[in-house]
């Protein structure tokens, strides 16, 4: 994290798909750019021009910011990236209830300044292939699905055709499950990772390897971070003599899907897991709240297994 904040001037970024607004501490002032490479080059001119010492502040916004991340990241200026929602909150806290890009530019330059949110640093570039690969993966077991819901009521030539794309995705989707396996085996640590983290019954191929693509600090921070990260960490709902349910809320969602489908495999076919289930199910606990438990378990397993080199699997 940047130190000595006093000494620092923030720079909020609203990035959107074909231009982003920058606006800088002390300056009433707000910038529009284009979301270019000659635009982002133009930006980083400016800042070395007129900035000083600075750190942006951008939030993430499905991608449209990873062109100015890396480019700014590459010019060694200190940035950041800030989770929406996490600024969306804080831009509530202000009291601020507009919604513009040069709105949100200015929001981003407080929250800068209140919170010194730690350093953007891109991931490895063998994890951000496998990034790809995988989100390519999901996006076709998506359209497999969807084709699936448009079978049932299909008839004559449309049923055949959905038929025929129904099998011609599944090839596509095995052809790169084939590239995600042949790609873990090019980084030997993290094949290595890879085959540690499916030992338990019910975390399979996809789970492990999701876990690698979007969750690469599993092996760097804490279990409960971990827990948080994935979505199934239970936040206590208490005011005063009010006692809610506790809920779980934001996460990776990337990662949910697969880490729900290994829970539901490992109820079914890990022993230990099932007790586990079945217990809480026996103390009353619904069924959701049984299978988001066993999610926070076995992640909290796999992080275990991941930091833990003495760790071993009981049987």
């Amino acid at each position: 994290m940047i130190q000595m904040k006093d000494k620092v001037k923030y720079l909020g970024v609203d990035c959107a798909k074909a231009t982003f607004d920058s606006n800088l501490e002390d300056s009433s002032m707000t910038q529009s750019w284009e979301n270019t490479p000659e635009g982002v080059d133009s930006f980083i001119t400016w800042i070395k021009k007129h900035c000083g010492k600075v750190m942006v502040i951008v939030e993430s916004t499905g991608g449209y910011e990873r062109l100015l991340l890396r480019s700014l990241y590459k010019k060694t200026i200190a940035v950041a990236r800030v989770d929406a929602l996490r600024a969306r909150r804080f831009a509530q806290s202000e009291g601020l209830r507009c919604k513009t890009d040069p709105i949100d530019a200015e929001m981003l330059t407080r929250f800068g300044r209140e919170k010194n949110p730690a350093l953007w640093q891109p991931p490895a570039r063998s994890v951000e292939v496998l990034r790809q690969l995988v989100s390519r993966r999901r996006q076709l077991s998506d359209m497999i699905k969807q084709e699936k819901t448009r079978l049932e009521h299909a008839e004559g030539f449309a049923r055949k055709d959905i038929l025929s794309m129904i099998a011609s995705l599944k090839k596509r989707e095995c052809k790169i499950e084939q590239r995600i396996e042949a790609h873990l085996q090019t980084d030997e640590q993290l094949y290595e990772r890879y085959e540690k983290l499916m030992a338990p019954k019910g975390i399979g191929p996809v789970t492990a390897y999701t876990v690698l693509a979007f969750m690469p600090e599993l092996d760097s921070i804490t279990a409960k971070r971990a827990s948080s990260l994935a979505g199934v960490a239970p936040y206590t709902q208490i005011s005063g003599t009010y006692t809610g349910k506790a809920k779980t809320a934001g996460g990776r969602k990337e990662i949910r899907r697969p880490l729900h489908m290994a829970a539901k495999s490992a109820i079914r076919f890990n022993p230990t897991i099932r007790a586990f289930y079945l217990g809480l199910k026996k103390r009353g606990k619904e069924d959701r709240v049984a299978v988001v438990a066993v999610m926070r378990k076995l992640i909290t397993l796999m992080h275990r297994i991941d930091n833990d080199p003495e760790f071993i699997l009981s049987t």
